[in-house]
């Protein structure tokens, strides 16, 4: 079993989990079909690798949202008792689904809301290609897969913003964008389209050092919005893909 494997099983054992492993143990490179998405049983935590070899148990009135491979989400309703086969491919991604629950995990989707449908793409912490601007913004920001990033502004230490440039970290193109007071949200300028793996400037004329940002292009080809989050978390947009961890577990 690896590492992941045993914190898995510890965490579910001290959580009192009615599970009975098929022998041979689970390896979390090899068994695990599943990620719970978000759980009203308190044996199952949101985050866990659940391995389509284990019977599962529960009871009445619980439900248990769970996550596969290839993006299929699955909502079980107790009673239940039984095993689960997942549709992915026996030639998935082995550390696809490890990704993703670490994903899952720190998003902390327990606190989100089932069945209330996708919320608004305005929906800062829930929308992935809508990020805060605020003192934080720095580092790897990823673009759609449509070639959209919006801004949003916060109540921050932030003084009022009016304009941003938007400049090449070596200063070979920009753009200067009018922000009204008025307008919550900023588009990226479509004057000058995000290069992937290019850094740039966003000056907003009030910080001693203008924030700098990676940018990165999601590609179109990815197979769902999971592998997206898994995406995105790979190429450091790591609060991007918990926002569509969230926007997952709302059903969207």
């Amino acid at each position: 079993m690896t590492h992941q494997t045993h914190r898995v099983l510890r965490r579910l054992a001290a959580a009192g989990a009615i599970v009975l492993f098929a022998a041979g143990g689970v390896s979390a490179d090899e068994g695990a079909s599943y990620v719970v998405l978000a759980s009203t049983v308190p044996a199952f935590r949101v985050g866990e690798l659940i391995d389509d070899a284990m019977r599962l148990e529960i009871p009445q009135g619980g439900a248990l949202t769970l996550i596969d491979a290839v993006g299929k989400i699955k909502v079980i309703e107790g009673p239940f008792l039984g095993r689960l086969r997942s549709d992915a491919d026996d030639d998935a991604e082995p550390s696809f689904l490890i990704d993703l629950a670490n994903i899952i995990a720190e998003a902390d989707t327990a606190d989100v809301a089932l069945g209330m449908g996708r919320t608004a793409d305005t929906a800062l912490g829930v929308s992935p290609w809508l990020i805060a601007f605020d003192a934080s913004l720095a580092g790897d920001l990823c673009v759609s897969p449509e070639g959209q990033l919006l801004f949003a502004r916060t109540e921050s230490d932030l003084p009022d913003v009016t304009a941003v440039r938007f400049a090449v970290v070596d200063g070979s193109a920009a753009v200067d964008v009018a922000w009204h007071p008025d307008d919550t949200l900023l588009r990226w300028p479509s004057e000058l389209p995000a290069v992937d793996g290019q850094a740039y400037v966003l000056d907003y004329g009030a910080a001693p050092r203008p924030p700098e940002v990676t940018m990165h292009l999601t590609p179109a080809d990815l197979q769902s919005d999971s592998h997206i989050a898994v995406w995105l978390a790979r190429n450091g947009c790591t609060g991007q893909a918990e926002a569509m961890a969230r926007r997952l577990a709302l059903g969207g």
